[in-house]
């Protein structure tokens, strides 16, 4: 079977439209997907020292009761699924949230040894949640503890699959357009 000249320029087109469209479909997806999470991980940060500031004089004092009602406050952000408040040497002395308890042992996972060494706001993402950890430090930069927030990643995650849903149906409806 012969196919004629104008098929093949049809064809041609056809495939330069949809690799076009899909590489500007991918592209568009992942910058989406990158600046979502960019501005999560700002929030988280700005959160995370918001909350080491409340629990500043409390800890200071060691008004565990204080650190609590602090706490308690800081969980009505609905992101926010675990708070950690811990002593210089890393012993969680107050925690608010979900999973097991924490209080009077040394605080394990992805940041714990960094957070100890680090000046600023430490992230990491891992199993589905988002991790801050850093220094609650007095004003004039001496630390007395330390503070671990866990962030679930559920609301990020909607809002950059709700961003590709979108983008991808606009360029179907562009494909259809531009093929029609």
């Amino acid at each position: 079977m012969n196919v004629g000249l104008r098929f093949r320029l049809i064809a041609f087109t056809f495939c330069l439209i949809l690799t076009v469209g899909g590489s500007i479909l991918g592209y568009s997806i992942y910058l989406g997907r990158d600046n979502i999470f960019a501005a999560f991980e700002q929030e988280a940060k700005e959160s995370a020292a918001i909350i080491a500031e409340s629990v500043l004089n409390e800890l200071y004092f060691f008004d565990l009761r204080g650190i609590d009602v602090r706490l308690a406050a800081a969980r009505a952000n609905t992101d926010i699924r675990r708070i950690d408040v811990t002593d210089l040497e890393g012993v969680v002395v107050a925690e608010s949230g979900k999973g097991d308890s924490r209080l009077g042992h040394q605080l394990g996972g992805p940041l714990a040894a960094g957070m100890r060494s680090a000046g600023t706001w430490l992230s990491i993402s891992e199993g589905g949640f988002f991790h801050v950890a850093g220094p609650v430090s007095m004003p004039d930069g001496s630390r007395i503890g330390y503070l671990h927030v866990e962030f679930a990643l559920d609301e990020p995650q909607a809002r950059a699959h709700h961003l590709a849903t979108g983008i991808f149906l606009m360029t179907l409806v562009c494909l259809a357009a531009g093929g029609a």
